[in-house]
């Protein structure tokens, strides 16, 4: 049943979400996510899976070379995030998954779609300086794709994750406005750019267990915390997807 037919919002009588309504998304978990902007899957991809796309990934950053007074240096130390993997055969073997592409994508972007961008994050542990948090963005400022219901992104936990190692945060319902105006935040260390949050607007953070996949609307506001751990939060896996 690939029609669409947005729920109606007691606020405004529409929504500014329009999900395809397929059988995988209960009337409740569809009402949450088109009002808040993001529904939490847990365990939809399997330990072994994880696992396979994680040593591929590892696998490939350990061909990069880098300058030779670094060389000593174990990848992990000296790799922050590695993108576009989605451009490997294995590691693009993610959307063949049956448990993520029919019971889940299919209600966000539609049954034709294509991968945007792939990237596995590697948050270091920080320093007095706060260099592991992120700013709070909207990811429609990273991809001139409009209109954004048509656009959905996806982020899957490696590991553990939680406000120690630096979990999501995000700020239900901040979907519903436009995008804002983005700038380097007034940080010691500048490194990402993300928007002046009402400081007062609820924030939540998204605790998330290995295997579990967040997919979020990519006008929500969020971000990340800082990595308190001594360890290097392999965070997760960062999908975008636009219907095609």
């Amino acid at each position: 049943r690939n029609t669409y037919s947005p729920l109606p919002s007691p606020q405004t009588g529409t929504f500014p979400t329009n999900y395809l309504e397929n059988d995988p998304l209960t009337l409740e978990e569809r009402c949450f996510c088109e009002e808040n902007g993001y529904i939490i899957v847990k365990s939809l991809v399997s330990e072994e899976d994880i696992d396979c796309f994680r040593y591929r990934v590892i696998s490939c950053s350990n061909t990069i070379r880098f300058f030779q007074t670094t060389s000593n240096l174990a990848y992990e130390k000296l790799v922050i995030k590695i993108q576009n993997f989605q451009e490997n055969e294995e590691c693009f073997r993610y959307w063949s998954l049956a448990q993520v592409k029919k019971p889940n994508i299919l209600c966000f972007p539609g049954p034709n779609m294509k991968a945007l961008h792939a990237m596995l994050i590697n948050k270091p542990p920080d320093s007095s300086k706060e260099i592991s948090r992120h700013p709070l963005p909207q990811d429609s400022q990273y991809f001139p794709i409009r209109l954004e219901e048509c656009f959905m992104c996806a982020w899957t936990a490696v590991e553990h994750i939680d406000g120690s190692n630096g979990c999501l945060s995000a700020l239900p319902g901040t979907h519903k406005s436009s995008l804002k105006k983005h700038q380097y935040p007034e940080w010691q260390v500048k490194l990402q750019v993300g928007i002046e949050s009402d400081k007062h607007l609820l924030r939540v953070c998204l605790v998330m267990e290995k295997g579990n996949t967040v997919f979020f609307h990519p006008l929500m506001i969020h971000g990340s915390g800082m990595n308190r751990t001594q360890g290097f939060r392999k965070g997760g896996n960062f999908f975008k997807l636009q219907r095609v």
